[in-house]
């Protein structure tokens, strides 16, 4: 009965060391993909909206040339 309480007792700390080491690298993999996607979305976005800008900034300017 030792034995099966000492194996039962063993079981869950290795098990739950093990992923718990593999889920630190995922995480910091995690991290750095939630970094790479923050700042690719951030200048994706910063390049987006100054596109939109310049691009409804020479529209505008058309539509004044010609409406002028």
């Amino acid at each position: 009965s030792p034995d099966s309480s000492t194996c039962s007792s063993r079981d869950p700390s290795p098990c739950a060391r093990g992923p718990g080491s593999f889920q630190h690298a995922p995480i910091i993999r995690r991290q750095s993909t939630t970094e790479e996607i923050l700042i690719a979305r951030g200048f994706r976005r910063q390049s987006t909206t100054e596109e939109m800008i310049r691009c409804r900034n020479f529209r505008r300017q058309s539509s004044q040339s010609d409406d002028t």
